[in-house]
């Protein structure tokens, strides 16, 4: 009987939770949270173009302007390093990316990675994009 009760409740959440959300949502605190973080991320993100375009060699990566969202993808040229390793580097530099790889049906050719700047502060960002072109010179 009370694994019935439990597996009922880890399936829902609770009423109290789900009365104070609709309340949320209702008064129109979710559009304003929603504009707020539109905000917060066009800034992070103009962050890190502003970082990537003072700090990436061009002739060792290369990257799309993302059109919204916290995501930039990036491509590593003429490397034969493979992204494991990749990733492992700049991890000791102080950034974490996620190897491309992780993304395609097939692995592809080229050595792709992104980084998320979601969590991160303005600073934070900066100094993580001046890590990161750091850390593909010294590749």
């Amino acid at each position: 009987r009370l694994t019935a009760i439990k597996r009922f409740s880890d399936l829902t959440s609770s009423p109290l939770l789900q009365a104070a959300a609709d309340e949320f949502c209702r008064a129109g605190y979710y559009t304003k949270h929603l504009k707020k973080m539109h905000r917060v991320f066009r800034k992070r993100m103009q962050t890190a173009l502003s970082a990537m375009k003072q700090f990436l060699p061009n002739e060792k990566v290369s990257y799309n302007e993302p059109g919204g969202g916290y995501l930039i993808w990036f491509k590593l040229e003429n490397t034969n390093r493979d992204e494991a390793e990749l990733a492992k580097i700049f991890m000791e530099n102080g950034v974490a990316v996620s190897p491309g790889r992780y993304y395609f049906q097939e692995a592809p050719k080229e050595k792709f990675f992104r980084i998320s700047i979601s969590t991160l502060d303005e600073n934070e960002i900066f100094e993580g994009i001046k890590r990161l072109g750091q850390a593909i010179v010294d590749l």
